[in-house]
């Protein structure tokens, strides 16, 4: 039903604005779809619900993280998302590091599995929400440092410099450089 009403809501908004001309019959009909799509980033999150967050740590030539500065909340953070219905977790964490930082990467390994009952939300816009976030090694294989609606800056970060995180970011990060450091390590869990 989602997916009919949000291509309904592409389709009638088109007709709406194209036309610019509208009557208080076709106004009835267009305009719960047009706010249904106003509010569709609201809803994207139902508040009080579970997420499956996958992150991405990956490391430079010279052992620097690549870290972005969150549009949300200014905070900085590894780059990472919502799983998307249909994607393997591999699939979304590779996703989300394109479209957040610029960079195309592949996932090498799974280092751990963290929930957000272990950490305290301080500045994370969606509170009301538990993640269960999976924390993969990647490599850069192309792509360039851009941002997005998502990220202000994209950086590469000294373990001994890191900037101020977004909540529950900065254990997952000093677990992938201890991870990065211990050829002998196994994936962390909760």
């Amino acid at each position: 039903m989602q997916v009919a009403l949000a291509k309904t809501s592409y389709e009638c908004t088109d007709v709406f604005w194209e036309k610019k001309e509208t009557t208080f019959n076709s106004l009835i009909v267009i305009l719960p779809v047009f706010l249904a799509r106003i509010f569709s980033l609201a809803l994207a999150l139902p508040q009080g619900s579970w997420h499956l967050w996958c992150d991405v740590f990956v490391l430079n030539e010279k052992s620097e993280v690549l870290i972005i500065q969150r549009a949300d909340n200014g905070f900085w953070a590894m780059p990472g998302g919502c799983h998307d219905l249909g994607e393997t977790p591999k699939a979304c964490a590779e996703r989300e590091c394109r479209e957040e930082s610029g960079y195309v990467v592949i996932v090498t390994d799974l280092l751990g599995v963290f929930s957000s009952n272990r950490y305290e939300y301080i500045n994370y816009p969606w509170k009301e929400n538990e993640f269960c976030h999976l924390l993969f090694r990647a490599e850069v294989v192309g792509g360039e440092a851009k941002t997005s609606s998502e990220s202000l800056k994209v950086g590469w970060f000294d373990e001994g410099a890191l900037p101020k995180f977004s909540d529950g970011h900065e254990i997952r990060v000093r677990f992938g450089f201890k991870a990065a450091h211990n050829p002998n390590f196994k994936p962390y869990f909760e």
